[in-house]
């Protein structure tokens, strides 16, 4: 499938110099909305509300911190692209990769699961998994991404695909520890932190630039003092989760 015309808004990623040439090395056709006439973009719009909807209800039932709301975009986006619709006979993601999607790794956002260790760090007698909390999907492999203390109990991400899912348990709000600040996620150049199971984990720290408006950026990853006083971070505030 060819992409001939994108018509956006005229939000600062769509207006880069990157973003045009890539438009134009692709033979894309450009077009932009005037500002504040949101019925010239009226099914991009539909689809964001939806989103968002979707995103409100994952919070509320997951019983998570409002913070989290990145990660429950990114998730309701990927099984929005892997149901069908009316506007089209199969699904978003059958069209683009000319496959069916598999779902039967599909589980509830927010769901608790015990992540097994496969780096033997607790001993002989020590616990062989941790409790942590799901938050999204991985797009191009089959581990989940989980969050929570891990494995030397600071706040972090893991990705796994060694995970006891504990249906319906979900963390609850009332139970949450004191606020946690933390750095927002993004890659190592402009600033991230992740943690494959099994390795230690990295600590970047998420510099104020051109990223700001990237969905991607929600923060999730442990804060430790940063005394730089000409660093410009953007630092969000979320809670610990009760494990």
């Amino acid at each position: 499938m060819n992409l001939k015309v994108l018509r956006t808004d005229r939000e600062r990623e769509y207006l880069s110099e990157q973003f045009k040439r890539i438009c134009e090395d692709k033979g894309i056709i450009r077009h932009l909305t005037i500002p504040y006439t949101l019925q010239q973009n009226r099914v991009a719009e539909r689809r964001n509300r939806t989103l968002l909807e979707m995103a409100r209800s994952m919070i509320a039932q997951a019983n998570l911190p409002i913070s989290f709301w990145g990660d429950a975009i990114l998730t309701a986006a990927f099984i929005l692209n892997r149901v069908p619709s009316k506007s089209i006979p199969s699904t978003p993601y059958e069209v683009w990769h000319g496959r069916k999607p598999n779902l039967e790794g599909l589980r509830p956002w927010g769901l608790a699961g015990f992540v097994h260790s496969t780096s033997h760090q607790y001993g002989k007698l020590g616990p062989r998994a941790s409790k942590l909390i799901f938050i999204r999907y991985r797009e191009h492999s089959k581990d989940y991404v989980m969050y929570g203390e891990y494995p030397n109990k600071r706040m972090t991400e893991i990705e796994s695909r060694d995970i006891d899912f504990l249906e319906e348990n979900f963390p609850s709000i009332s139970e949450v520890k004191g606020n946690l600040e933390l750095y927002e996620l993004g890659d190592p150049q402009g600033g991230a932190s992740i943690t494959v199971e099994g390795e230690t984990p990295r600590y970047y720290p998420v510099i104020n630039g051109d990223n700001e408006s990237d969905p991607k950026l929600s923060g999730r990853c442990s804060l430790e003092e940063h005394n730089s006083q000409n660093s410009q971070m953007r630092i969000s505030k979320r809670g610990g989760i009760p494990l």
